[in-house]
């Protein structure tokens, strides 16, 4: 009676690999183990670099070198954030301060969390509210569904959506649920455009995950009367000038009703 390693064998003799074959196959299988562990150095490299404060040329001498080392994984996050930050410099001829802010923020973020997939989230204040603002709303949320999400932020008078990231954008809100794929730095097209719009593009949105979201959600501007004042005068001018495009109102009775709107 054949034993299952003798069958194991045989089986094996059905298919034939080349050396590379056989190469590629285990560089593939064991990419996510190697992601990891570079980002486990990473995140000591970052800590170490911003230790002191200051990011000196040795110091970026060595994570450019570090990023030559792993530049199999330079389409990851966060190291495709980096690299942007050293393309920029490559094209204006060197590193300005600004550059180096923006750095330093970045490997501040990396080194100090448990999890780097967290480092994409943006910090709020008093200052951040979510009413009359544009919210994009991806990933799946712990304790809501997606629809419930939207209707509480309705309440705000802002436009939130399932739809694209544009320029307009303030907030993109995601969900707890991530997806498996976040570990190796592969996020979802909405979040990894929105990346691209906050650190590359300069856009002023957040990136905010579940937990804030319900936190921003108690948050008022502190001038809120003013804004739904505004809101509602532009709101009656936009029905004013209806009226006069229609020949209800006069030019006279329109300046006289505009007049009464912005005293």
């Amino acid at each position: 009676m054949i034993n299952k390693q003798q069958a194991i064998e045989d089986s094996l003799s059905l298919f034939t690999y080349s050396y590379e074959e056989q190469h590629n196959l285990a560089e593939r299988f064991n990419a996510p183990i190697r992601y990891e562990n570079a980002i486990s150095q990473l995140q000591g490299l970052a800590y170490a670099i911003v230790f002191d404060n200051i990011i000196s040329n040795d110091e970026l001498k060595t994570l450019l070198y570090w990023l030559h080392h792993n530049s199999e994984f330079l389409e990851h996050w966060p190291l495709n954030s980096i690299c942007d930050i050293f393309l920029e410099a490559r094209e204006n001829k060197s590193f300005s301060n600004e550059q180096r802010t923006k750095l330093f923020s970045l490997l501040e973020k990396i080194g100090k969390v448990d999890d780097v997939c967290n480092a994409i989230f943006d910090d709020i204040d008093e200052s951040d509210h979510f009413y009359s603002k544009t919210v994009i709303i991806t990933g799946n949320f712990n304790d809501l569904k997606r629809a419930e999400v939207l209707e509480k932020l309705y309440d705000f008078n802002i436009t939130a959506q399932n739809k694209d990231v544009t320029f307009e954008t303030d907030y993109v809100v995601v969900g707890a649920k991530g997806s498996r794929n976040w570990r190796f730095g592969k996020f979802g097209r909405k979040i990894e455009k929105a990346i691209e719009y906050r650190d590359q593009r300069e856009v002023p949105l957040k990136i905010i995950n579940e937990e804030t979201f319900f936190k921003l959600l108690q948050n008022r501007p502190a001038n809120l009367e003013t804004i739904k004042n505004n809101e509602l005068h532009l709101e009656q001018i936009e029905k004013l000038n209806s009226l006069l495009e229609q020949s209800v109102l006069t030019q006279e009775q329109f300046d006289s009703a505009l007049e009464n709107i912005i005293r």
